[in-house]
């Protein structure tokens, strides 16, 4: 009987040590959430005539309004500030702005990259494409512009010293907070077309103070290896050749990519999806475009390996997939055939009209 006692006091106290440390976890999860503050997102583009790599200018907007739309339906933490700088007049930016305000945008900023004119020069005229490509510089020149952008941003608890940069051509499906990311010593580069590689700017995590010491050091490593216009990845291969290794890595989730499939179980990955989708490569509409005729054409496995098939060149070509600048992002289509027979840009595609017909039906109260 007295053994019985015991065994229940014990066993009662060990419920209610039990019952106090969930509290005291749940205690601090609340003030942990408290403490957390809302999220500088800084994007960028270059408002331009003509086109690059088979894409106009108002392409890219499309996108760059989806993703703003995106952000506030599914990510309201995010402070979302726009960097546009323009190869015509300033009136260009300012037909603009009222679009991006209306899709969500807290502000629009025009600014021309403080190193752009050694970016045309490093070019020269044998690579004048480079100058429809500029836009992708911005992210590198973030000190010059971050003073503005917070002097707007005063009166907003919003976390400034780590700001979030991505590619215009983003869909957020999870909200991200002050909280939700670490800390990098310096930058967090998400994964290019490999999984957890630190090596795509397209998305990135900055260290705004460590950033800005360093950044008269890289501007001279810039000007040493021809501001990374001997290649097509531009800016990217530039930094990635700066940071040689010392970067850390953004989880995939952060930079997931639609030709890496469908996520069905993705671990860490809030009910379990990414947090930001990057239409790096074929944006849906064109993946669309192909993904129909392969399920069509049903191509084997070995020539998806070989990358040939009866049709598949005028399948590319009627889908804008065969300009010289998209050769990888032609792979990029066959590779999410073979992952999943495209589903996942499919439901892309989906989501982006459906994005589209809310922003044409709400033009002028969107931010009302």
């Amino acid at each position: 009987m007295a053994y019985s006692r015991q065994m229940s006091r014990l066993f009662g106290q060990a419920l209610l040590l039990r019952v106090l440390t969930l509290a005291l976890a749940m205690q601090d999860i609340a003030s942990l959430r408290a403490s957390c503050r809302k999220q500088l997102w800084l994007t960028g583009m270059q408002l331009k005539s003509g086109t690059f790599g088979g894409m106009a200018s108002y392409e890219y907007l499309d996108h760059m309004l989806v993703a703003l739309l995106s952000a506030r339906m599914r990510a309201p933490s995010l402070v979302p500030v726009v960097i546009l700088t323009a190869s015509d007049e300033a009136a260009h930016i300012k037909a603009t702005r009222r679009r991006l305000m209306d899709a969500g945008a807290v502000a629009v900023l025009p600014h021309k990259i403080s190193f752009h004119d050694n970016i045309i020069k490093a070019a020269g005229p044998s690579r004048s494409w480079v100058q429809g490509a500029v836009g992708s510089y911005l992210r590198l020149d973030v000190p010059t512009f971050i003073p503005e952008v917070r002097s707007l941003l005063t009166n907003l608890d919003v976390q400034l010293d780590y700001i979030l940069w991505t590619d215009p051509d983003v869909i957020f499906w999870q909200d991200i907070n002050s909280c939700t990311l670490p800390k990098p010593t310096l930058l967090s580069l998400g994964a290019d077309v490999a999984h957890e590689q630190a090596a795509s700017a397209g998305v990135m995590f900055m260290n705004v103070s460590a950033y800005s010491i360093l950044f008269p050091s890289l501007l001279k490593h810039a000007e040493e290896h021809e501001f990374g216009t001997e290649g097509v990845a531009l800016d990217q291969s530039l930094l990635l050749g700066y940071l040689g290794g010392t970067q850390s890595l953004l989880p995939d989730i952060f930079n997931y990519k639609p030709y890496w499939g469908m996520p069905r179980d993705v671990i860490g990955c809030p009910s379990g999806r990414p947090v930001i989708v990057h239409m790096q490569g074929p944006k849906p509409s064109q993946a669309v475009c192909a993904l129909k005729e392969y399920r069509r054409q049903r191509p084997s496995r070995d020539q998806l390996i070989q990358r040939e098939w009866p049709g598949r060149s005028e399948t590319l070509k009627a889908c804008r997939l065969d300009h010289p600048h998209h050769v990888y992002t032609a792979w990029d289509v066959d590779y999410a055939y073979e992952t999943d027979r495209g589903k996942m840009y499919f439901t892309l595609a989906d989501e982006i009209l459906t994005y589209k017909r809310w922003l044409g039906n709400h033009a002028t109260d969107v931010t009302s």
